[in-house]
C-alpha cells in the first residue's frame, strides 16, 4: 500500500498530496522500505516531479526516479546542491564573494542545461527540464527515465562479442552529435552507457548517460 514517507499514513494511491497536509506525496510502500530515511522521498520538485525512488548519489548530488503525474511518466531527476556547485566556482576564482560564486553558479548551471537540451539523438537520453528549488537550496535536470543496463552490467552477464561492434557505433553517433555543438562528455565509461533491447530482434540499443557533467 502507498504510504506517506513523512508521516507514515497508509492511504490507497500513491503519488498523491498527504491527508495529513504534511507536504509530502505518498509513494508505493516497496520504495520507501528500500530508501528509508531520504529526505527527498514524496517530495514534490517544482510543482510538477514526485520524488519515489533513488537511483544513486556523487559529491555534488543525487539521482532520484520521479513520476511527473500529469503525465504519467517517469523521468530521472539530478538534483545538485547548490554549495557544491559554489565551491567549484570559488576554487576556480578564489578571491570571488559567495554571492557572486552562487550567482556564477546558478547561471553556468542554466546554461550548461540549455546546451544539454539540444541533445536529441537517439543514442543520448533527453533533457525535459531543469530549474532550481524554491528555496535556492539546490538546482534539478529532469531527463528521460530508460529501463535497461549498464554496458558493464552486461559484459558480466555474457554480452556477445558480436553485437559490441554495433554498441560501440551508436556511442561514437551519440558523442559525434554531442562534439557537433560544442559537448564533451569528461566520463565515459561502461556504467554510463545504458543498454536497451528491441523486443523484437534483442538488438541493443545505446542510451549514453551523463552529459549533466560534461564540458
Amino acid at each position: 500500500m502507498p504510504i506517506c514517507p513523512h508521516c507514515r499514513t497508509v492511504v490507497e494511491s500513491a503519488f498523491v498530496p498527504c491527508p495529513n497536509q504534511d507536504g509530502y506525496h505518498t509513494i508505493p510502500e516497496r520504495d520507501f522500505q528500500a530508501f528509508k530515511g531520504d529526505r527527498f522521498l514524496g517530495k514534490q520538485v517544482a510543482q510538477r516531479y514526485i520524488i519515489y525512488s533513488v537511483i544513486g548519489h556523487g559529491s555534488i548530488g543525487r539521482v532520484y526516479k520521479a513520476r511527473q503525474e500529469s503525465i504519467g511518466r517517469d523521468v530521472v531527476l539530478k538534483i545538485f546542491k547548490l554549495e557544491s556547485l559554489v565551491d567549484e566556482q570559488m576554487g576556480y576564482a578564489p578571491g570571488k564573494t559567495i554571492v557572486a560564486a552562487r550567482e556564477d553558479a546558478r547561471e553556468r548551471f542554466r546554461r550548461e542545461a540549455q546546451v544539454l537540451g539540444r541533445l536529441d539523438h537517439p543514442n543520448c537520453v533527453t533533457v525535459y527540464d531543469f530549474g532550481v528549488s524554491e528555496d535556492g537550496s539546490f538546482l534539478y535536470i529532469a531527463m528521460e527515465h530508460v529501463a535497461g543496463m549498464s554496458m558493464r552490467q552486461a559484459v558480466q552477464r555474457g554480452l556477445k562479442s558480436g553485437a559490441m561492434v554495433d554498441i560501440m557505433r551508436q556511442i561514437l553517433m551519440a558523442l559525434r552529435q554531442a562534439h557537433r555543438i560544442g559537448i564533451v562528455h569528461r566520463d565515459l565509461k561502461p556504467e554510463n552507457i545504458l543498454l536497451t533491447f528491441r523486443a523484437e530482434s534483442g538488438e541493443p540499443v545505446v542510451k549514453v548517460l551523463d552529459f549533466g557533467i560534461a564540458k
